[in-house]
């Protein structure tokens, strides 16, 4: 299967919607550091949504719940 046939299916799934959700819940808040960040194969920014979108459309079969926990966990931002 190609990846873009791959990408579309989980972007489209049940996962994919909660996930896509869910960061971008992580995005409106001042909780998390949600950055986009730079590639060397573009001189555009890669947000921070499309870039955990990417990443599990190619690794479907991850657990995404704890994919997102994980993730949740590494950008929370510390009190100050």
């Amino acid at each position: 299967m190609s990846s873009t046939i791959q990408k579309k299916l989980f972007f489209e799934s049940e996962e994919g919607i909660w996930l896509r959700n869910e960061l971008t819940q992580m995005v409106k808040s001042t909780d998390y550091n949600t950055r986009s960040t730079y590639t060397a194969l573009s001189s555009d920014e890669l947000l921070f949504i499309d870039k955990h979108m990417n990443y599990m459309s190619n690794y479907p079969s991850l657990n995404y719940k704890q994919y997102l926990s994980n993730l949740k966990l590494k950008t929370k931002l510390k009190a100050r």
